[in-house]
């Protein structure tokens, strides 16, 4: 009905009838589809703007890039916090690496040659900043020789170590794993390997440095496994038989453990006090023994986590070189007195 015709409509009292619930729900998804149609084409509308004033940026500030696509260097990538104070010269190759994939990758964002070596500059900081200083001071107005080679050069004269390399392969041939569980271990192995330049070695020489290197328990968990052809996948191999040894290792027999606590119930009560890090033994037939000791003495030993057999810190029960003390019902009579010795 035209507007022109409710007026009279609305005076003569006429009931005018409400919309239907379709109808209504229509309407209303019309009206959100518009909102949301005029909001899409305001945030590509930003957008547009924001291209053409960060595209005015990169053709004003840095004109070198005219080879690359504005799109591609509108931002930084690399977002990483660079810094070095030569607090730790071990750090210094792994700074050095990503300053140069810093300067390699987001070089044209920052700006020319110039400004990149003093970006390159302004991560240092401490003592590692006032030893380049002077370099810095003397040729930043000379824009052949303030260049990132230069700058480079100067660091690695200034922080790396000359003999980093020799040392590392004299490393290779006498590293041992000891007690370090093997992933600790590898991890440090392959850092030996990659600053002594042995990675692009043969593939039999990696493999042999590593076996000289690991544990004895290792190399004879894995002397009947078949030789891997390449140096990852005896690592890889490693790595498996470790985590088995250690899971095979946490599984102590119930039945162990109840024989090696009963085994030392009954000790005379007068027994000394013992001292921490001496050993407890008397000679046997075959190889010495372990002198028998009250209980309280071996949860003392068990709380101060030494061997429960002899004393001693270093190993337990499991690996004490000691054979198991004798009851005292079984030792001999004194021939005076007739008592137990």
């Amino acid at each position: 009905m035209r507007a022109e015709k409710l007026g009279p409509a609305l005076k003569c009292g006429l009931k005018i009838p409400a919309l239907t619930r379709p109808a209504a729900t229509l309407i209303a998804n019309m009206i959100k589809q518009q909102q949301d149609s005029l909001t899409a084409q305001m945030k590509q509308l930003e957008r547009t703007l924001q291209d053409r004033i960060d595209d005015h940026h990169i053709a004003n500030d840095t004109p070198a890039t005219a080879a690359y696509s504005a799109a591609e260097h509108r931002r930084q990538k690399m977002k990483v916090k660079l810094e070095y104070d030569h607090s730790n010269p071990a750090l210094f190759p792994a700074f050095d690496s990503q300053l140069e994939a810093k300067l390699r990758i987001d070089g044209p964002v920052i700006g020319s040659e110039v400004e990149q070596v003093w970006f390159g500059f302004g991560c240092l900081k401490g003592i590692a900043s006032a030893r380049v200083h002077p370099w810095v001071k003397a040729f930043q107005d000379d824009v052949t020789r303030f260049t990132k080679v230069n700058f480079f050069n100067q660091m690695r004269r200034a922080f790396a170590d000359p003999e980093a390399q020799n040392k590392a392969l004299q490393k290779l041939g006498y590293m041992k794993q000891g007690n370090k569980d093997f992933r600790e271990f590898i991890s440090e192995f392959d850092q030996t390997l990659l600053e002594a330049g042995a990675f692009g070695e043969s593939e039999s020489t990696k493999k042999s440095w590593l076996r000289n290197a690991i544990s004895l328990e290792l190399a004879k968990a894995i002397v009947a496994a078949p030789e891997p052809e390449t140096y990852e996948e005896l690592c890889q191999q490693l790595h498996r038989v470790s985590h088995q040894l250690t899971s095979l290792n946490k599984r102590t027999p119930t039945t162990t453990r109840q024989l090696q606590t009963t085994s030392y119930t009954a000790a005379p009560a007068n027994n000394a006090t013992h001292k921490p890090d001496t050993m407890d033994w008397e000679p046997s037939l075959n190889k010495r023994r372990a002198k028998w000791v009250p209980k309280g003495e071996i949860d003392r030993r068990m709380k101060e986590n030494r061997c429960r057999r002899c004393g001693a810190s270093g190993h337990f029960v499991n690996r004490c070189p000691y054979d198991p003390p004798s009851p005292p019902a079984n030792r001999p009579k004194c021939k005076s007195c007739g008592a137990r010795t």
